[in-house]
């Protein structure tokens, strides 16, 4: 069963919400830019328990940006309950949520926008084994 359409939905009624602010979302990298400030801006307004949801929203909207990007399927990771986008065979699976949770907690260090660019290079390398290697798919 694919989870994918529900998660698309919610991602859509986060760009209307923060649309009402008077942000400008898409499916892309500016936008998670943009999530990244927002939440460096408000974080030290959110409780615990509103951490949690903030975090599951806007994971949701920032996984829709990597599967816009990369590809991917939501999947549910079985030991953790985690939901993440499994970006492809030997690419893994990436959990926005939990990303934005440690950064609402953590600050700038557990950024989203990095999270979202290394997963980027790693789907570019090939798989995170790959990344930092000479590409030999060039005939040269």
């Amino acid at each position: 069963m694919s989870y994918d359409a529900d998660f698309r939905e919610m991602a859509d009624r986060v760009i209307a919400a923060l649309g009402a602010t008077g942000a400008e979302l898409n499916y892309d990298h500016e936008s998670v830019a943009w999530i990244d400030a927002y939440i460096e801006r408000n974080r030290e307004h959110f409780s615990v328990e509103e951490a949690n949801k903030v975090a599951n929203n806007l994971g949701a909207f920032v996984g829709e940006c990597l599967r816009a990007a990369h590809g991917g399927t939501w999947v549910r990771d079985e030991k953790s309950g985690e939901w993440g986008v499994n970006l492809g065979e030997g690419l893994g699976t990436a959990f926005p949520a939990a990303k934005i949770y440690k950064q609402l907690r953590n600050g700038p260090e557990d950024s989203v926008l990095s999270f979202f660019e290394v997963a980027g290079a790693i789907v570019q390398a090939g798989g995170i084994h790959r990344l930092g290697q000479p590409d030999t798919s060039a005939e040269g």
